[in-house]
């Protein structure tokens, strides 16, 4: 296991999250909304319905610490990934994926960042 999870990081224009250091047994496509503030820079990813459109995934429980830190919401299904802090001032909705692995938890995201609007 590595201490360094969970992890967000830029690669070209797809911030990729890892929660889990586990093998992905399957990846699915998911709506998401992507928040960033005035700059372009993300600063969450949020999924509503995120244990339907896992067709029944799971988020194991918040890092108590750390830059990256996300909450699941389960009588509203909604879980919510900050990944910096600041305000938001442009939310964009993106089709995102989400890997799992085999006990269907969830590995990692891979989420499109637009550029910034003007």
């Amino acid at each position: 296991m590595s201490n360094s999870l969970p992890s967000a990081r830029m690669n070209n224009s797809i911030l990729c999250v890892h929660f889990l250091d586990s093998p992905v047994a399957r990846s699915v496509e998911v709506a998401s909304v992507v928040d960033q503030n005035d700059f372009g820079d993300v600063t969450g990813v949020e999924i509503l319905d995120l244990r339907r459109q896992l067709t029944g995934g799971v988020v194991d429980a918040p890092a108590t610490s750390g830059r990256v830190r996300w909450s699941y919401d389960s009588e509203v299904d909604a879980f919510y990934v900050r990944v910096t802090e600041g305000r938001s001032q442009v939310q964009t909705s993106v089709t995102s994926e989400v890997s799992l692995d085999v006990a269907e938890r969830v590995v990692s995201m891979k989420i499109p960042v637009p550029p910034a609007a003007w």
